[in-house]
């Protein structure tokens, strides 16, 4: 099977012992705590939207604040975000998304007395991204790792727990491959694992909200000089890379599984219609494969690498197309410099005095009415598309445009004939 090599942003923060005490209860958390919704308590207070989402310009603790160590969060290639509505409208679908990742670390510890690194140790570990679990269990160090909460099973019986937690972490030297279908995501029909999750957009790109699922929290506890310094916050020098692998565990349910089949068809349909009207046939297999990648992914691939045999009729007779995507990325050479004054150095800001919100506000409000989400969202963003001194009946041509390419409709517009276009 040939694979698609799709590069990750990597990415880490490194949290101390004194960073944990004053600082990270500071930071902003998840936003959504499902642990919440009560299903066993006998408490009179309301089961509202407060109680379970915390929003960003809250001020309250984060619901889970960041532990000692080094926080490594990965992000998900673009063809992992893309939704699609289908023709018969709908929510966009979205891919599935990597769900186990392979995460090496290879560590160097710092010598004061020679003033160098000694040699590289590595240790691997395997996040599963879609692992489900009714309770916090500690992982293979005894150390219960913080895990998202997601609303589990989606009708719950009378009584019945309704979360449940996501992903979890292995020693990849006692990792023997995956569990029950009935642990994942997946085992939870019609639910799997995308970029947006279960609480949207921003999912897979704020750590916080996906520390379980593609991120790792590496506390060292597997090395136990390490982990004992930074807990005891002592002196201490060392540098680390963290390289990450993931794959979709079930390749039938990769962004790529059966692209080759849409290459060949549509080339072999060009190739038959070629004939049917006598005309040479000028495209190449790799032009209609580069062309659906480009479509299909946003995606540009090195065409030298597909390689295809042809039939005597010009038809496909092979093709070497990608099957699945492996995502794979480094982040290098992180240095954990503790040696100096460890009781006063902080690894995140810790400014004096007030600062400023970080979040982004706006003292002007701008408000559209339409009939529909895509009818409002043209009428809001129309006036700033608009050329300046745009007439009313500009704006409403541009609005008009707006609507259909929301809808999938421009080239019907433009296949019909019209001042629009």
């Amino acid at each position: 099977m040939t694979q698609a090599i799709l590069p990750l942003n990597v990415r880490a923060l490194r949290v101390n012992a004194n960073d944990e005490q004053l600082l990270t209860s500071k930071f902003k958390g998840r936003t959504a705590q499902f642990e919440e919704m009560p299903f066993t308590s006998t408490s009179l207070i309301p089961s509202t939207g407060a109680a379970i989402v915390q929003p960003l310009e809250s001020s309250a603790t984060p619901i889970a604040s960041l532990k000692a160590g080094m926080h490594v969060h990965w992000e998900l290639p673009d063809v992992y975000k893309r939704g699609v509505q289908g023709p018969e409208g709908g929510n966009p679908v979205f891919p599935s998304a990597p769900d186990t990742w392979l995460v090496l670390r290879y560590l160097q510890r710092y010598d004061p007395s020679t003033q160098s690194y000694g040699a590289v140790s590595s240790k691997g570990f395997i996040v599963e991204s879609d692992y489900i679990a009714t309770a916090l269990t500690p992982d293979p160090w005894n150390i219960v790792r913080p895990a998202i909460s997601v609303p589990l099973p989606m009708q719950p019986a009378a009584g019945q727990q309704p979360f449940r937690y996501m992903g979890r972490v292995r020693d990849y030297a006692g990792w023997a491959g995956p569990g029950a279908p009935s642990d994942y995501l997946t085992g939870y029909a019609p639910n799997y694992l995308t970029s947006i999750g279960f609480v949207g957009p921003s999912f897979a790109s704020y750590y916080p909200e996906c520390n379980s699922v593609f991120g790792f929290w590496d506390h060292f506890a597997d090395e136990a000089d390490i982990a004992a310094a930074i807990k005891g916050n002592t002196a201490l020098r060392f540098r680390v890379s963290y390289q990450v692998i993931g794959w979709v565990r079930d390749a039938a349910r990769d962004v790529f599984a059966g692209f080759g089949d849409e290459v060949r068809k549509a080339y072999d349909d060009y190739v038959t219609a070629a004939a049917a009207q006598n005309a040479d046939v000028t495209v190449t297999p790799t032009d209609e494969f580069d062309r659906l990648a480009r479509q299909n992914f946003r995606l540009a691939f090195n065409t030298a690498d597909i390689a295809y045999t042809l039939n005597s009729d010009k038809t496909l007779a092979t093709l070497d197309a990608p099957q699945q995507g492996i995502c794979a990325g480094i982040g290098q050479e992180l240095v954990w410099d503790m040696l100096a004054a460890p009781g006063t150095t902080f690894f995140l800001n810790n400014p004096a005095g007030s600062q400023p919100n970080a979040l982004w506000t706006d003292d002007e409000v701008s408000l559209a009415v339409g009939n529909t989400q895509v009818e409002g969202l043209s009428a809001l963003i129309k006036a700033e598309l608009a050329p300046p001194g745009a007439t009313s009946e500009q704006l409403g041509d541009i609005e008009t445009l707006l609507d259909a390419l929301q809808l999938g409709l421009l080239h019907d517009i433009e296949a019909a004939g019209n001042s629009l276009m």
